[in-house]
């Protein structure tokens, strides 16, 4: 597959159906997370809402194995950096500009500054970090690269027993960081890409595997549910097993990853098309404008707490939020991104800009 991928130029859409899927999980974490339900007691209702809840880490993860096994092998773009921080500040501004200017909120100087420079500010800590992280692969590639295989394994084993290993089991940080787990992540994807084995190559173990270690994601959280009341230390901890750096979460994730990778599919154009609108979705539907009106007031989760209709509702305003806000991003995509990118690509001037910035690899080669 990677060879076909290097001749055409085209990425399979198995990944990018991939993409997509871990959108949904983050959205559909957002809509249990933001909806404000009411659910003391545990029924189907509350059952749902938990289950909801703990896959938005797990897309994240998922999102960045992504990113690792394609940027490996891949050189760092100036162009590619500009796009995701016009990206960010595009839907930053353009939601302040409509929430101040039609008076929807009311003017507040703080959230005016932070929107302007919503990366210093870290708006979007996904947002924020994956941009980051794009910017050390400038450094991070020719370090992999540099590496023997035992080494970038070895480099593998050591963060994930400090970020994962230890602070799932000890509730402790040791030095995490959101960064650190996102090197992490990226250097997992890139080794799956860099060396292929026969485990990595089987598709229906790794899916029944990523399957098994979210099951057991899903019962320790109702384990807690069970548990609370005569042991109050638990409170709290329904989601402990889904958090983003959980080693049962990065299991899953690979489980996944891997299990997707392996899918016999073809090159879909539109398919792809509608993966790259994925960062815009999440951009867009956690917004520091549009969140707190999207769940409570547009979409009234919080009326649905004991409603049997409660599962239509959440597949409706899932997809709804999936479908608008891809199709705000695809209007953005084809009306402003592209002409304007365009007309930098033809004057070449990313290419100048990138022997200029990066002219100290050439002296070290």
């Amino acid at each position: 597959m990677e060879q076909e991928e290097k001749e055409t130029g085209r990425r399979k859409s198995n990944l990018e159906l991939l993409r997509i899927v871990s959108m949904v999980l983050i959205v559909a974490h957002h809509y249990s997370i933001h909806g404000g339900f009411i659910l003391p007691e545990m029924n189907f209702n509350k059952a749902l809402i938990q289950v909801l809840s703990l896959g938005g880490k797990l897309g994240v993860d998922c999102f960045v194995l992504i990113t690792g096994y394609f940027m490996i092998e891949s050189k760092f773009r100036l162009e590619k950096a500009v796009k995701l921080w016009a990206q960010i500040w595009f839907y930053s501004i353009l939601f302040m500009t409509i929430f101040y200017g039609f008076g929807i909120v009311e003017f507040n100087a703080d959230t005016f500054i932070k929107n302007l420079m919503p990366i210093t500010y870290s708006m979007y800590w996904f947002a924020t970090t994956y941009l980051v992280l794009y910017i050390l692969t400038l450094f991070l590639n020719p370090a992999v690269k540099a590496m023997s295989r035992k080494r970038h394994l070895a480099l593998i084993c050591t963060l994930g027993i400090l970020w994962s290993v230890l602070p799932t089991v000890t509730n402790g940080d040791f030095g995490y960081s959101t960064l650190g787990l996102f090197i992490l992540l990226y250097l997992i994807g890139g080794y799956i890409r860099l060396y292929p084995n026969r485990w990595i190559g089987r598709c229906r173990s790794n899916f029944l595997f990523g399957i098994i270690m979210y099951g057991i994601i899903i019962v320790s959280a109702f384990l807690v549910d069970c548990l609370e009341s005569s042991i109050p230390q638990l409170v709290g901890f329904e989601s402990y097993l889904a958090g983003e750096n959980k080693i049962t979460t990065i299991l899953c994730a690979i489980g996944l990853f891997l299990g997707f990778k392996n899918l016999r599919m073809r090159y879909h154009p539109w398919l792809n098309r509608l993966a790259a609108s994925m960062f815009s979705v999440y951009l867009i539907q956690e917004n520091s404008f549009i969140h707190p009106l999207l769940w409570s007031k547009w979409f009234k989760n919080r009326l649905y707490s004991w409603s049997s209709d409660l599962w239509i509702h959440a597949i409706v305003c899932i997809a709804m939020v999936i479908v608008i806000c891809t199709a705000i991003d695809q209007i953005r995509i084809y009306w402003i991104e592209r002409p304007i990118f365009g007309a930098f690509h033809r004057r070449h001037v990313w290419e100048r800009a990138e022997q200029k910035l990066l002219s100290w690899q050439k002296e070290e080669e």
